[in-house]
């Protein structure tokens, strides 16, 4: 080998070792430390980070890279390239975090490594994890399409859990049983669901031919095959006013308007408020339907319709019959109602349903209005207490008996007081006032009254002598919160009540004395027998001879010494021209009395008119056909003429039979 070819070679090996020397002074050197990730994570949570620092101690790289590689698992990594410096002279430290994700409903680990990678020369490194898993084994059950009456409903069975499932077992308790089936239309109890699967099941009830407006339920429940893990869905059904669904569909109900007429709203009704209800109601077929019938529904909390417990001012109470409609058209329905005190409070589902009564409710009926604020089947209603102070005590059913009074009645006056307000009463004190009559009369509740409590109480009041034919109103107020011997409140207003006083006026004229004439007077025994220490009924027939309708006051003079006057029933009559009333007279005969007594009925007219009649009776004999009474009203003079001519008939039939005979 020549010197020359030496040089050569050596001249290569330099270059190539400052080449190589050349190149590890260039490369990074890398190094991660502080790795940070979850030791566990939710199979539910989609992802984790996971973060560490790498330190330079070489050339600076531009891009380093990040490279996910699973080994248990599956996931992904969102990891930016990032930059580092040069390291060669002093160490440069960087730190860099990412996101591992990951598809739900995985068990065991997610598992692998991040491969460090500098873009340049050098060597990359590895970042080891690994996140266990939680076991969460899960079911879910969703409603997805409601079941009804009429027709089948559908739900949803989910594996939400990473726990596989064979042979979920389904079952129903409730209101109504529930058969299940599925995709194919087979019935089914068990179903296979893997980790994160769902499946749509048919759901039928049985028993539902009549569901009450309040509805029923039923609850699904769910068991997997660990007996453990369970879920549960109520299915609720829906109830109808009408007895089997809205049917026939020629009916609609429209413009509900409702007026309160009391301290409510129409949403909101307080006790004692007087309510208006218009419904009207469309007949949308082609033909007429007959015997149309709208009902109301007031319906609790536990789906019982308490309507039946309101105060109605119509005739038909809650039913009202609007008769035929001709295709095409419409009437209306009003229902006027008063809440009574007594009502309970609290939130109610105001309904109406329109049928006939021809075809049958089950044939023809509905119960749904796009008026309705709930669902289309009824609206809310709260039925609350009063809350003035000044308003908490109420009254009502208030009686006169007898219902009008004339001077010197006695009249026994009863009503209700209910604490209606929100507060209990300890003592309560009612009053009774008119000036006029010189009525002042109290009565005190001493046992309380609470809230929604009812006390029944009476007063005896003394119609005068002098007191004038006219309605006189009488008011009622009350005195509450008693403490230490003083009523604290009392009402904000009385309440009025009327009474008629009538037939106060001075006699004037009678059928004895010839004077103008008012009413003619007859009367019968009612009673078989006049016994002493017995009860004698007579009953009076009460003729109007005014030319215009006047109430007249029925009295009795004359029989207290030998009778008590029981009742007069009814003690005022009103009557139109010419037209006639009966009334009943009850006595209690005393003890030891006997033989024939009398007393006299007083008919007065209010305006000063009086008439009088005798009415004579025995005590102590069986009286046949009104015999006992020897008045014979007041055709007598007619009853005695007829009599003579039955008397002259009968000799006349007699004569001329001994001539005959001769």
């Amino acid at each position: 080998m020549t010197n020359k070819t030496k040089f050569c070679g050596l001249t290569a090996l330099v270059f190539l070792a400052f080449m190589a020397m050349s190149g590890a002074v260039s490369a990074a050197s890398l190094a991660v430390s502080n790795v940070n990730f979850p030791s566990t994570i939710e199979h539910s949570a989609g992802s984790f980070p996971i973060s560490f620092d790498i330190t330079n101690g070489g050339a600076a790289d531009s891009a380093i890279g990040f490279t996910l590689v699973m080994t248990s698992g599956t996931a992904t990594l969102t990891m930016p390239n990032v930059p580092i410096g040069d390291g060669t002279t002093t160490s440069v430290m960087i730190h860099v975090s990412g996101t591992v994700s990951f598809t739900a409903f995985q068990d065991g680990n997610l598992a692998g490594k991040i491969i460090v990678d500098p873009a340049g020369l050098g060597d990359s490194r590895d970042v080891p994890f690994s996140v266990a898993i939680n076991n969460k084994p899960s079911i879910k059950l969703t409603s997805k399409t409601v079941i009804t009456p009429t027709t089948n409903g559908t739900i949803e069975v989910e594996n939400n859990g990473n726990k596989d499932w064979s042979g979920v077992q389904l079952t129903s308790s409730g209101s109504f049983t529930v058969n299940f089936y599925d995709s194919s239309g087979n019935q089914i109890t068990n179903l296979d669901l893997t980790a994160g699967q769902k499946k749509t099941v048919k759901v039928e009830g049985v028993g539902l031919d009549t569901v009450d407006f309040g509805g029923v339920s039923t609850t699904i429940t769910a068991t997997a095959d660990d007996s453990i893990t369970k879920a549960n869905l109520i299915l609720n059904v829906a109830g109808s006013f009408c007895e089997v669904g809205s049917v026939g569909g020629d009916l609609e109900i429209r413009n509900i308007k409702i007026d309160n007429q009391g301290n409510g709203d129409d949403n909101e009704w307080n006790l004692l408020d007087t309510i208006e209800i218009e419904v009207e109601i469309e007949n949308t077929g082609n033909d007429k339907i007959k015997d149309i019938f709208v009902e109301m529904g007031v319906f609790d909390s536990d789906g019982i319709n308490q309507v039946s417990d309101l105060n109605f001012d119509n005739a038909d109470e809650e039913k009202f019959d609007l008769g035929s409609l001709s295709d095409g058209d419409k009437d209306t329905a009003t229902f006027t109602f008063t809440v009574p005190a007594d009502f309970t409070d609290g939130s109610y589902d105001l309904t109406f349903k329109a049928y006939s009564d021809d075809v049958g409710e089950d044939e023809q009926c509905i119960d749904t209005a796009s008026d309705f604020e709930e669902s289309d089947r009824f609206n809310s209603v709260d039925i609350e207490r009063e809350s003035d102070s000044g308003k908490f005590i109420a009254f009502d059913n208030i009686e006169f008996t007898p219902t009008e009074a004339t001077c010197g009645d006695r009249i026994s006056t009863t009503l209700d007081v209910y604490n209606i307000g929100d507060e209990d009463q300890d003592q309560v004190r009612i009053n009774l006032k008119n000036t006029e009559l010189g009525i002042d009369e109290f009565v005190e509740i001493r046992s309380g009254l609470d809230q929604g409590d009812k006390e029944t109480i009476n007063f005896d009041i003394a119609i005068p002598n002098n007191a004038k034919d006219k309605v006189y109103n009488l008011a009622l107020s009350s005195e509450y919160d008693y403490n230490k011997g003083t009523y604290r409140q009392e009402s904000d207003e009385d309440m009025s009540v009327q009474l008629r006083v009538i037939g106060c006026g001075t006699t004037s004229g009678n059928a004895s004395t010839g004077g103008n004439r008012i009413v003619t007077i007859s009367a019968e025994l009612e009673s078989d027998q006049v016994v002493a220490g017995g009860e004698v009924v007579v009953r009076a027939t009460i003729a109007n001879l005014k030319s215009q309708r006047t109430a007249f006051a029925v009295d009795a003079l004359g029989y207290q010494s030998w009778a008590t006057l029981e009742s007069i029933s009814p003690r005022i009559v009103d009557l139109d021209a010419g037209e006639s009333k009966e009334v009943l007279l009850t006595f209690a005969v005393d003890e030891g009395v006997e033989g024939e007594q009398s007393f006299e009925i007083e008919v007065k007219d209010g305006l000063g008119g009086s008439e009088l009649r005798e009415i004579a009776l025995n005590v102590g004999g069986t009286t046949q056909s009104g015999t006992g009474i020897f008045n014979l009203g007041d055709n007598s003079f007619l009853w005695i003429i007829g009599a003579v001519n039955v008397v002259l008939i009968i000799l006349i039939i007699i004569v001329a039979v001994k001539v005959t005979r001769r």
